[in-house]
């Protein structure tokens, strides 16, 4: 429990981190934006920003540093990642939050310590060269790769599905998906996360559930009194939302995935279509990750080279449920995004990737009709000149929080470091505030637009907090048929970059819904005749080939059951088998494995040495297939059932599974009378590694 006076200096630490970064020349929203505060030190001891981006504050034992975009501190194995330590190898038991706080804390960076130990192996023979040749070239130090040559491009050869024949019979997209997304769509979006209070994973027990008619925030009517809402015009949802309506979103979860293929393939033509394509025809996309987002549940599969040893090169989303942020019908979109351009060794792209083609159907409730799919494939984006002019002044962002002529006279001010100052290049000044700072246009005409999609008079919405900056302005729907538009300013995450205000079908930037992007605008710009200008980009979707879709592949494994569970058997029960496993898929498998020879039966490590390694491959190339059949209720233990264990098991209390730790001993320090240390006895402590690393597992896998 916190005290008042805790919760006031922990208010006030916010309070002067989130001042201090819209101070900024360049203002962040840390609710938008990556930002690690450490609170558990001082305002003035620790750094709020870096100035290198992407970089966390120092991971000590009692440190607890906050992610405010997500709402959340950062947990205890997320600090063990950040120190470079595998989580999942470490063989931990019950630890809680702080003994695992503890134990990132007390470590050392692990990539730094592998980064010291290779310069001195590699610096003696450096030296040598240097001494013989005096030109030692670094190149001769590189670990080669079998298709170095092809400077890494996405090659057909190295897809599992390479020279396989597609065979007959293969049912396509639209046969399987169309009558799965009719069927659940409404479902996925009752079970998605509709109030701030589901995104750990519950579903609220208050049956009123609000939106905002602007933004589209959703918040039950139990977090209502807990949130400042006084900026939002909320509506209920609906009347027929409540607990006994909504699905459980785990039991939805499984009934999804029982009816999801587990492996999907590109149709032919895909190549041909689109040049970030090449070779991800010979490619399968195996399941990953099923996730509950904010109006619909999404489906990530993904496709890796070598059978699941080497890079990811692609992945198609699925998304079931509301397809866009205050759309009243529900619908299912389809995303492929390629990760050629990225992974390439010549000229790599760098930033967010865009997704190369999508497919968006949405279902009226009231019809019975099923809408026809329609591919579209990223066109040629359009440059143009718009005219935005800005009226009717109302405060600005700064202002809104509290800043005042005195922040800006102090930054005016200010010389900044070198590593401070902003490396992109902008038409506004990166080092202090727009002389029109303290105002925001309430209305925004666009002109100039050749199409007259996005022509028009946008007014400033009141909602506050939940967009970036609080700046969202729209163009409301007209009676001829023209939708809402919304402007709003899509933020760089990760900081790297300028964020970018867009033009949307939607007031959220996680719909993927933009359609223009201005360049370099803020809305201050819009204030001053000089900067009225502004160049854009209309990102354009042009219909693909009538040839073009996706295949459901026959399976290249089969998941078979093995019987009824017998609890009462020592030597434990086969939960499945998985067979017809190609010997290339076998030799994946077994990639890390000691004496791995295909002719024999080996037992897979996945909680030792080669746990981490094995437990990845087994989730790219088994596990889709695997947890479909748990779905389906194939298995003959329901996972998400308790069984009670026999009493005479013993479990819990067996030396082989649970060995004892060695006992401490005190004592007394020489030298210091009263003083005592804590000792362990060198063998014990050996003795008791030794065994906690062959101890049974509850699950055996072997190959």
């Amino acid at each position: 429990m916190m005290n008042r006076q805790n919760v006031f200096i922990f208010g006030r630490q916010m309070l002067t981190r989130l001042f201090s970064i819209v101070r900024d020349a360049t203002s962040r929203d840390p609710l938008h934006h990556s930002f690690t505060w450490d609170l558990s030190q001082n305002v003035t001891r620790a750094p709020f920003r870096s100035a290198t981006v992407g970089v966390s504050g120092c991971v000590t034992p009692g440190g607890e540093l906050l992610l405010p975009h997500k709402g959340r501190t950062v947990m205890g194995y997320e600090k063990l990642l950040l120190q470079g330590i595998p989580f999942s190898r470490l063989l931990l038991g019950p630890e809680t939050e702080v003994q695992l706080s503890d134990l990132a804390g007390n470590a050392m960076s692990v990539p730094v310590i592998c980064a010291a130990m290779l310069a001195a192996i590699c610096a003696p023979e450096l030296r040598r060269e240097d001494h013989k040749n005096k030109l030692a070239s670094l190149s001769r130090y590189a670990l080669g790769q079998k298709f170095d040559s092809a400077n890494g491009a996405v090659l057909a050869q190295r897809g599992d599905l390479h020279d396989v024949d597609r065979g007959t019979g293969i049912q396509k997209f639209p046969e399987c998906f169309v009558h799965i997304a009719k069927g659940l769509a409404d479902n996925a979006y009752f079970s998605s996360v509709l109030c701030t209070c589901e995104s750990s994973g519950r579903t609220t027990n208050d049956p009123k559930i609000l939106e905002c008619k602007d933004c589209g925030m959703g918040i039950c009517h139990d977090c209502l009194g807990r949130h400042q809402t006084e900026s939002h015009d909320l509506k209920e949802i609906g009347d027929d939302v409540g607990p006994d309506i909504r699905p459980d979103p785990n039991v939805f979860e499984r009934e999804l995935r029982s009816a999801m293929p587990s492996i999907l393939r590109m149709g032919e033509g895909w190549e041909n279509s689109i040049d970030d394509c090449k070779g991800l025809e010979s490619y399968s996309f195996q399941l990953q990750q099923v996730d509950r987002k904010k109006g619909h549940m999404e489906f990530t599969y993904g496709a890796w080279e070598d059978h699941g040893s080497a890079r990811q090169v692609a992945e198609i989303r699925v998304a079931i449920g509301r397809i866009g942020t205050l759309d009243p019908d529900v619908g299912l979109a389809v995303y492929i995004k390629c990760f050629a351009p990225a992974i390439r060794h010549k000229d790599p792209f760098r930033g967010s990737l865009q997704d190369s083609a999508r497919l968006i159907l949405k279902f009226k409730r009231n019809e019975s009709s099923s809408p026809t799919c329609k591919w579209e494939i990223r066109g040629l984006d359009k440059k143009c000149t718009l005219q935005i002019v800005g009226s009717q002044s109302c405060p600005s962002q700064r202002v809104q929080v509290g800043l005042c002529d005195v922040a800006h006279k102090v930054l005016k001010a200010h010389k900044p470091m070198k590593q401070f100052i902003p490396t992109f290049h902008s038409r506004n000044n990166m080092l202090a505030y727009h002389p029109k700072w303290k105002t925001w246009p309430q209305v925004i005409d666009i002109s100039g637009d050749s199409s007259d999609r996005i022509n028009g008079s946008y007014r400033r919405l009141k909602c506050k907090q939940t967009v970036v900056h609080s700046a969202l302005w729209r163009r409301d729907g007209t009676s001829d048929g023209l939708p809402p538009m919304y402007i709003y300013i899509r933020p760089d995450v990760v900081r790297s970059g300028l964020d970018v205000a867009v033009v949307s079908q939607t007031p959220s930037y996680n719909d993927n819904m933009e359609i223009c992007e201005l360049k370099d605008w803020i809305p201050e710009n819009s204030l001053a005749e000089s900067t009225h200008k502004t160049q854009a980009k209309f990102l354009n979707w042009d219909h693909a080939p009538a040839n073009l879709n996706l295949e459901i592949p026959n399976p290249t494994m089969v998941v078979t059951n093995s019987g009824s569970w017998n609890q009462s058997n020592s030597a434990g029960s086969i939960l499945c088998e998985v067979k017809e496993l190609s010997k290339d898929i076998i030799q994946s498998l077994l990639q890390h494995s000691e004496n791995s020879h295909i002719n024999d039966s080996v037992e897979m490590d996945l909680v030792g040495r080669s746990g981490t390694a094995n437990a990845k491959r087994l989730s790219i190339l088994a596990a889709p297939s695997l947890l479909k059949c748990a779905a389906e209720g194939r298995l003959p233990l329901d996972l998400s059932k308790w069984y009670k264990l026999d009493s005479s098991s013993g479990f819990g209390i067996c030396e082989t599974n649970v060995p004892w730790r060695p006992e401490a001993k005190w004592e007394e320090i020489k030298g210091r009378k009263g003083n005592f240390m804590r000792v362990y006895d060198a063998e014990e402590s050996n003795a008791y590694y030794h065994v906690s690393h062959s101890f049974i597992t509850s699950f055996i896998y072997s190959t």
